[in-house]
């Protein structure tokens, strides 16, 4: 299909720290709960244990299996004891593999965290998002090459499918169902060599994963072709959504939009300006889209020329704490009205480790926190988000992390086609540049 190119579109990707919901006014009717976690980076041969409240940046300071065990174990202990939501199914934001690569160690690592999440969560479906450490071979490597994490999944019976751990197929993939019947969640397309699918969650309500490592500056191969495939499969998918009258639910681990670190695009040009018209032409359907990759509490919001914000990126921190996070991760609500499904709230929870036990620390609530509860429109409380209230939980509650000055940026860049950087200004690190405002554009 040929993707029709829209008119030329400015969009503003505001680098911040949390959440979003595209919907109206009207009393909620029904509500469920999602966990999701993300960069998990383990290292199973490892005997070290993880910091939990690092002062700096150490990629050696990854999970190893102990503790994540550990972190897995006091979800479902709150869980258990209803000091959180049960969450109706699992997203794994992608990057289980340890930072630091042992070739012989690879597998066994991928493997060893999809085994650990169905033992602990056995009756609750994970859906899993490719990372660009989960490549076989190599970091920001293809989806498949010898083996894949979709195999690795598989391995020794634990997942039924490598997207999705109760391997339901939706009615017309599944012969053992009646014509018409799915149970859900369900795969309804899957692409197992690139590592793409859609699934849904029911009947009006569709989760999208993309493989964004294909659009990286730092993908290893080049993958232009492979690219290109997805983003006519993502418009495909959402135009029959469109018709189907179903909301959809964006994941992907590298988001668009710039870094935090170095204020690099993360994602090829090309790709981004055609992903974000895409986002644009749909985004009346497109009720969140869900990124990890930065191992912080981010948030990125979605403008149109006119200034309207039309989509919110929401950041999941990571369970690793490489980069100076604590561990955490986000339980999210969802709510459905006579408009459909929306994502009403969220909350971020901390991992805290005192004399090896785990406790779980509910940080921040959307809603309270930006909203102060005044509204169900998530999309309306973006408007209150500053970059001063983002960076207060940046690192997940570490407070022995060095901390970033965010400097008050009162102008834009313009430009044709590329993104000109934002200067920031910082004390104490050099690692981390925070842009308030950016500005792309797209022809």
């Amino acid at each position: 299909m040929k993707i029709k190119i829209m008119k030329k579109i400015s969009y503003f990707i505001i680098s911040c720290s949390f959440l979003i919901y595209s919907n109206l006014t009207i009393a909620k009717q029904l509500s469920s709960n999602f966990l999701v976690i993300s960069d998990i980076h383990l290292k199973s041969h490892s005997l070290q244990s993880m910091n939990f409240t690092p002062s700096t940046k150490t990629l050696t300071n990854d999970l190893n299996l102990t503790d994540f065990k550990l972190i897995i174990n006091s979800i479902k202990d709150n869980i258990n004891k209803n000091l959180i939501p049960k969450p109706k199914f699992i997203i794994l934001l992608g990057d289980i593999q340890g930072h630091i690569r042992l070739l012989n160690k690879t597998e066994k690592n991928e493997a060893m965290v999809f085994k650990e999440l169905h033992l602990t969560f056995p009756n609750t479906p994970i859906f899993y998002v490719f990372g660009n450490n989960d490549s076989i071979k190599q970091n920001y490597g293809l989806f498949s090459t010898s083996n894949s994490p979709y195999n690795l999944a598989m391995k020794n019976g634990f997942w039924k499918n490598g997207f999705l751990s109760s391997g339901e197929f939706c009615n017309k993939n599944n012969k053992s169902l009646p014509k018409n019947i799915s149970r859900f969640p369900c795969i309804a397309n899957e692409n197992i060599k690139n590592g793409y699918y859609s699934a849904l969650i029911n009947p009006q309500l569709k989760l999208i994963s993309l493989n964004s490592i294909l659009f990286s500056m730092q993908r290893a191969t080049n993958t232009d072709k492979h690219a290109l495939d997805e983003l006519r499969w993502l418009h495909k998918e959402l135009a029959q959504a469109k018709i189907n009258n179903q909301k959809i639910l964006l994941a992907m681990h590298i988001p668009p939009g710039l870094s935090i670190y170095n204020n690099a695009s993360f994602w090829k040009t090309k790709n981004a300006d055609l992903f974000l018209e895409i986002v644009s032409e749909y985004h009346e359907i497109i009720i969140s889209i869900l990124s990890s990759h930065t191992h912080k509490d981010e948030m990125k919001i979605i403008k149109n020329q006119n200034g309207d914000i039309i989509s919110g990126i929401f950041s999941t921190p990571a369970l690793s704490t490489a980069f100076g996070n604590s561990p955490g991760c986000k339980i999210f609500q969802l709510s459905k009205n006579t408009n459909g499904w929306y994502l009403h709230d969220y909350q971020t929870y901390q991992f805290l480790k005192i004399k090896s036990q785990i406790f779980m620390h509910n940080l921040y609530d959307f809603q309270k926190y930006y909203c102060k509860n005044n509204s169900n429109d998530m999309l309306f409380c973006l408007k209150k988000v500053t970059t001063e209230k983002i960076a207060k939980y940046l690192n997940v509650g570490n407070t022995k992390a060095l901390q970033t000055k965010i400097a008050n940026l009162n102008s834009h860049t313009k430009s044709t086609n590329k993104i000109k950087k934002l200067k920031t200004e910082n004390y104490l690190s050099s690692e981390m540049n925070f842009p308030k405002n950016i500005e792309i554009i797209v022809k």
